[in-house]
């Protein structure tokens, strides 16, 4: 069933469309692969809900030494899923736009780089000779 047959079609000039999806669309920032995170995000939501459980099995193993108001308060805060408080998430990815805004400056900062570093080069040797010369 085609969800899209419904909505009425707004024409968008090219620019604007252009303008949107760097607005709306995201490129995931936190460092990996791209790739990688459909992988890594279950597995750390994985190892995220095996720790709770982990700590509500020890949580419940020492309820009998606990006194009753104690026991109490465990239990609650088990069935509350208090100790799922906080827990990891993924981050939040980066807009296309300042994607593609920092690899332009990256490209920029790129350009030249040979001559640049011959130059630095060029004046290091010169600082050099005037060392050895004195």
């Amino acid at each position: 069933m085609d969800m899209t047959k419904d909505r009425p079609t707004i024409e968008m000039p090219p620019a604007e469309k252009k303008r949107l999806s760097y607005k709306k669309d995201c490129r995931p920032s936190y460092g990996n692969n791209d790739k990688a995170a459909r992988k890594a995000v279950p597995r750390r939501k994985a190892i995220e809900n095996r720790t709770d459980r982990h700590a509500a099995r020890n949580a419940i193993a020492v309820l009998s030494d606990r006194s009753e108001a104690d026991a109490d308060l465990i239990e609650s805060s088990l069935l509350h899923d208090v100790y799922r408080v906080g827990g990891w998430r993924k981050g939040s990815d980066t807009p296309l736009g300042e994607v593609v805004k920092s690899q332009k400056e990256a490209r920029i900062s790129r350009v030249d780089g040979k001559a640049r570093r011959r130059v630095k080069q060029a004046e290091f040797c010169a600082l050099l000779d005037v060392k050895t010369k004195n």
